[in-house]
């Protein structure tokens, strides 16, 4: 074990919604706790441009907004937060060592909460595009696309909320969905269903997307007869 390790009685890893929680009950119990978070936090919540399903705020809040509450009400609380990423765990006898990229820290009790990450097509493009065409973040790079005719891709909770926000800067979507029908829930199918904006392509699969430095088109699969369009 490291001599210079800090030492906590809870380390949690992750600070996006579930992170965050946690560290909120366990400094309420008088633990001493830190949370550790690489990226931002609040995580992929942090992103979303408006959430309506969380009780408390009947007029929707953006998820920004509440990652800033949910920060705050941690730290009030006594939860040190440290934008560092987890590198290791190792344990050594009754307690563990966590180390991350500037420090390491020794605790009882370690807490994984890393949450998710962007589902990826593993198609041809998607790799080499990325950040020139691809986005895994409507909120992020919405700008970036004014003006332009785009694909969403998935017609889940998560696409059709992209799309709605997406509208506010794009000229036209069109809506890829691998599956016969849209499974998003039914009233984020209703603000949508009658803009002239949108194209939804259902059974379609994105076989390919296409371009040299910038994306340019996708290739798209219908699955009933195998037909590519581009």
């Amino acid at each position: 074990m490291n001599e210079g390790s800090i030492n906590f009685d809870v380390v949690i890893i992750g600070g996006g919604a579930a992170g965050l929680t946690a560290g909120i009950y366990a400094a309420r119990a008088r633990l001493k706790t830190v949370l550790l978070e690489k990226w931002v936090i609040g995580g992929l919540a942090a992103t979303t441009d408006l959430i309506e399903n969380y009780p408390g705020f009947s007029e929707g809040i953006s998820g920004q907004d509440l990652m800033e509450k949910m920060k705050a009400q941690a730290q009030r609380f006594g939860v040190e937060i440290i934008q560092s990423e987890a590198k290791t765990i190792k344990k050594c006898g009754k307690k563990f060592e966590v180390t991350t990229d500037k420090e390491s820290y020794t605790t009882k009790t370690v807490i994984v909460a890393v949450g998710t990450v962007p589902k990826k097509l593993n198609i041809s493009g998607e790799d080499e595009l990325r950040g020139r065409g691809v986005s895994y973040c409507a909120t992020c790079d919405g700008p970036l696309f004014r003006d332009k005719n785009i694909a969403v891709i998935g017609c889940g909770n998560s696409g059709l909320q992209e799309a709605q926000f997406l509208l506010k800067f794009v000229k036209h979507i069109t809506l890829v969905e691998w599956l016969p029908y849209m499974t998003a829930d039914q009233i984020l199918q209703e603000r949508l269903k009658n803009d002239p904006r949108l194209q939804c392509m259902l059974n379609h699969k994105v076989v390919s997307i296409n371009g040299k430095e910038r994306v340019r088109s996708i290739t798209v699969q219908d699955r009933a007869n195998n037909q590519e369009n581009t």
